[in-house]
């Protein structure tokens, strides 16, 4: 249900006039639905993983999923920014082209976000 709906949505996003408002609510609605596309399998995983199996040291991995609830987002994505980034220490040390650039690093510098939410969310839901 949730996967005909997000369809529904970027199908309404990308048939809307090309009005400025409209193209701001599309750009949004693109990223949110990569964002549910790269982050719930991933979190799932791994929630279920903490949740449901013995591992060693999961509860300890719970904490520190808990524990990245408290950093805020800008602070995530400037530390991605400043490994990986224009300016980022890989980039001018590594010679590695830039990896977090346009719309492929936003989408990255969410998921990584998101994916802790889905495995606390998860990890509840298994338990």
């Amino acid at each position: 249900m949730a996967a005909l709906l997000a369809l529904a949505m970027l199908a309404l996003a990308w048939l809307a006039p090309a009005d400025h408002a409209w193209i701001l609510a599309r750009n949004s609605i693109l990223l949110a639905a990569a964002v549910v596309a790269g982050s719930l399998p991933v979190g799932t995983l791994a929630g279920w993983l903490l949740a449901r199996t013995d591992l060693t040291g999961r509860r300890v991995m719970l904490v520190l999923f808990g524990l990245m609830l408290f950093v805020p987002l800008y602070l995530q994505a400037a530390a991605w920014q400043a490994g990986f980034g224009v300016q980022g220490w890989c980039t001018l040390a590594g010679g590695y082209p830039v990896l977090l650039e346009g719309w492929p690093g936003v989408i990255w510098i969410h998921v990584m976000a998101a994916i802790r939410w889905v495995v606390l969310i998860a990890a509840v839901g298994f338990h």
